[in-house]
C-alpha cells in the first residue's frame, strides 16, 4: 500500500480514504451519505472526508 498524504486542510478524497481503510470506494461513499460516522462534506460533486475524524472512526470501529 502506498503512503497517502492528506490534501490541504486535512481533507481526503473517497479514493484516499478507501486506500487507507481497505474499504471499497462504494462503501466509503455510502458511509458519507449516511452521516454520523466521521466528518464529511460535499462542497461540489465529490465528497471530502476529514482525515483525522476518519482515522479516529477507523480505530474505534476495529475495537
Amino acid at each position: 500500500m502506498s503512503r497517502v498524504e492528506p490534501e490541504k486542510g486535512g481533507w481526503w478524497s473517497v479514493e484516499q480514504a478507501a486506500e487507507v481503510s481497505g474499504l471499497s470506494k462504494w462503501v466509503v461513499r455510502k458511509l458519507c451519505r449516511g452521516g454520523g460516522h466521521f466528518v464529511a462534506r460535499r462542497p461540489g460533486r465529490r465528497w471530502q472526508i476529514g482525515s483525522s475524524s476518519f482515522v479516529a472512526w477507523l480505530l474505534e470501529s476495529y475495537r
